[in-house]
């Protein structure tokens, strides 16, 4: 008499383990773009919350902070002298592309103004963030003021 044996076979299992994993492949690929989208949106609110951080030293201090972007290593810091308060990897942190025409330095002053004399610029520079197909943009004034796009 021959017993029957309860559970699967191993064929089972591998057809069971292919198709979900044909299945997981396909809804990541599918969520790329979403996560692309949110990742480009955090970089740019993470810049913006990096400008008003650098804004309120200056006015709590009373002395020019400085505001710093270099595309070239995909960063962001704000320095008051020599220390460094804060600084922002995008690149390393979440793989964004910052995305501009040169490195910028932006003096806020103690009344929360950029002082034009030591901004590295005097036109207004946009700033992008961008990751896959997603991209994002603010503008920088050169008295300091964040223009939001997109």
């Amino acid at each position: 008499m021959t017993r029957r044996r309860d559970g699967f076979t191993i064929i089972e299992l591998v057809i069971t383990v292919a198709v979900a994993l044909v299945l997981l492949s396909v809804a990541v690929s599918a969520s790329a773009p979403a996560f692309d989208r949110m990742s480009v949106s955090s970089a740019r609110t993470s810049f913006a919350a990096l400008h008003a951080r650098a804004r309120a030293r200056a006015v709590e201090r009373g002395r020019n902070v400085h505001l710093s972007v270099d595309p070239a290593t995909d960063s962001a810091w704000v320095s008051d002298g020599a220390e460094l308060i804060e600084a922002v990897a995008f690149g390393t942190a979440s793989g964004i592309d910052v995305q501009m025409p040169a490195a910028m330095k932006l003096c806020l002053g103690p009344r929360g103004y950029a002082d034009t004399g030591c901004n590295s610029f005097s036109s207004a520079i946009k700033v992008g963030f961008a990751r896959g197909g997603a991209s994002s943009s603010l503008e920088v004034r050169p008295l300091g003021q964040l223009v939001m796009e997109d």
